[in-house]
């Protein structure tokens, strides 16, 4: 509360009563340089979506389903915790009883124009005394005394042979697209897709923290701390990172056009710039990065099995120590993890932080067992493992939930409803032009039967050696992005019963055309890894999902058996046998 205390300190100097902090930074990212994490820093909040709203009496923080077990664990009781779906609740609680002129400080720096609308839409609403109020320079960069430069070595950049588009190719498209003189991209996804290279910024991720502008003449101008970028294409020029409010400003008194996407850039652009030389569009990376070429589905399928080999030779070797009665707790797992697929040296990294978690534990949706708990993994209680890769030729993302005892009934119950909506979803057939909210309620079906839900989305898109979570494709009921042939989407249904115990089990998936004329779509499971099964209350299951579950063992026993020891082999062919006898 010291921090927050001198954050409220400044309050009078800047004439507000309240104070915004995202957990996104000026790039808008997911996932935070640690000197970029100012939420955390002042909060100790680590989850990937937050936002604290700091007034002069109370201390709020907003944060979605996944997050609110996490939330309550690491914040002190000085704050109010709401699920930010709860708009009513919230709107109720704050801002309708606010009877003055109220006014919220942000950095214009760092929220967009998009996020403001839509903090104004579900929170503010119509009252009229609460002002938005951008202000010159960020409060906590005013408290927070560290380095903000990035230390990072010059990017990699990506193999023609993982990626099959040059960046010449693919520059060459957008500036067929572009509608003004300029473009400014300020998504480090972006860039990094378009010129085809990878950081090291970020821990997981492969970014560089970066904005870009580019001419309808080609010219690229980047704006970043690194020192170099080497790139085939020709006209790249680097520049510090401090310089774009300048350039910026220089284009706008040369009374140039410039486009940019109003939902990801910080809203400082916008005012700053002459209203009739804006050119407001989508950024033009987005939809191209998320539908995969050839090459680029080759390799993620590659990595899966890269994937699948590790988790098998973990799960083989985690049953054997836990029968034999050896401790092993959740950060020793997620060390054995690293350890198996570090034996293929083409494994770069995580894709994110390890979920490895038992019990209560892994009911915490995004638990980070070295945050200090670090439990045991036992008998009594279940365990669930979310983890994920980086390969130069691909991403992973894969959750499962086992069981080193007997399982209890309500919790062979509340798997088998989890695992019955992600069948259900995988072999779904659907029209084209059908969205991921349209098809959201279907893996959820069988837990509403028992009056049961899980509070996050069922699915996310996957980028290639990029974000673990890529946009705008998602199954979710507030995403109407339409599902395209060769997206990459995760299924990934789930229970929690906080205080006892959580279940999910995610597979990523293709999107791929139906074999015929009629224009549907259906997926393609590519994750390899075995599903309990003495998890399973098969009475729950029918004919199909039964002949489901066969069929994907066989091919992950097929894909990962060859590269397998004996004990692992035999690991493998009991969840084969055990399927083959359902049938």
């Amino acid at each position: 509360m010291e921090k927050v205390n001198l954050l409220k300190n400044s309050f009078k100097t800047c004439n507000i009563d309240a104070y915004l902090v995202p957990s996104y930074d000026e790039f808008q990212n997911e996932y935070s340089p640690e000197c970029l994490q100012r939420l955390k820093w002042l909060t100790n909040f680590s989850g990937s979506n937050g936002l604290a709203l700091i007034t002069k009496d109370k201390n709020y923080l907003f944060t979605d389903g996944r997050y609110l077990i996490q939330a309550k664990n690491q914040l002190s009781d000085d704050y109010l915790i709401f699920n930010m779906q709860d708009a009513d609740d919230i709107f109720n609680k704050i801002f309708s009883i606010v009877s003055f002129n109220f006014s919220v400080g942000y950095d214009p720096f760092i929220f967009s124009k998009g996020a403001l609308e839509n903090f104004s839409k579900l929170y503010i609403r119509d009252l009229t005394n609460i002002k938005l109020v951008p202000l010159e320079g960020n409060l906590i960069d005013a408290i927070w005394d560290r380095d903000k430069n990035f230390k990072t070595k010059a990017p990699l950049i990506l193999d023609a042979k993982y990626t099959s588009e040059t960046e010449t190719q693919k520059i060459s498209k957008l500036i067929d697209k572009l509608k003004a003189d300029y473009i400014l991209i300020t998504s480090p996804e972006s860039i990094c897709w378009l010129l085809n290279i990878r950081g090291n910024d970020l821990k997981y991720t492969p970014l560089i923290m970066a904005y870009c502008i580019i001419s309808k003449q080609g010219d690229i101008e980047i704006f970043s701390d690194l020192k170099k970028i080497k790139s085939s294409y020709p006209s790249i020029k680097l520049l510090p990172f401090k310089d774009i409010k300048c350039r910026f400003l220089e284009l706008d008194n040369q009374n140039k056009t410039i486009q940019l996407d109003h939902s990801q850039t910080p809203i400082w652009f916008i005012d700053n710039f002459q209203k009739n030389n804006l050119v407001i569009d989508k950024n033009p990376c987005i939809l191209p990065k998320s539908i995969k070429n050839n090459i680029e589905v080759a390799g993620i399928k590659y990595a899966t099995i890269q994937d699948g080999i590790a988790l098998t030779k973990l799960f083989s070797w985690l049953e054997v120590q836990i029968n034999a009665g050896e401790e092993v707790t959740e950060i020793d797992i997620d060390k054995k993890l690293s350890y198996f697929k570090k034996q293929n040296s083409l494994f770069k990294s995580k894709s994110f932080e390890t979920i490895s978690s038992f019990g209560k534990n892994s009911a915490i949706i995004h638990y980070n067992p070295y945050d200090g708990y670090n439990s045991k993994v036992g008998t009594d209680n279940l365990f669930l493992l979310d983890c994920g890769s980086q390969y130069e030729f691909g991403t992973t993302d894969v959750t499962r939930t086992l069981c080193f005892g007997a399982a209890s009934t309500p919790q062979k119950l509340h798997y088998t409803l989890v695992l019955k909506g992600l069948i259900h979803l995988s072999t779904l057939i659907f029209p084209q032009n059908t969205s991921g909210s349209q098809i959201d309620a279907l893996a959820r079906q069988f837990l509403w039967k028992y009056f049961l839900d899980y509070p996050h989305g069922t699915g996310h898109g996957v980028g290639h050696y990029l974000s673990v979570h890529e946009g705008p494709q998602g199954i979710n009921k507030y995403n109407h992005q339409e599902l395209k042939n060769n997206m990459i989407i995760t299924i990934e249904p789930g229970y929690y019963i906080p205080e006892k115990y959580g279940i999910r089990i995610e597979n990523i998936v293709l999107v791929k055309a139906v074999d015929n004329d009629k224009g549907f779509l259906q997926f393609e499971t590519l994750t390899l890894a075995p599903i309990a099964y003495n998890l399973i209350n098969t009475e729950l299951l029918i004919a199909h999902e039964k002949k489901w579950l066969l069929s994907y063992h066989q091919k992950v026993n097929n894909s990962l058996s060859p590269f397998l020891d004996d004990i692992e082999k035999k690991y493998l062919e009991r969840h084969l046998q055990f399927y083959g006898n359902l049938t």
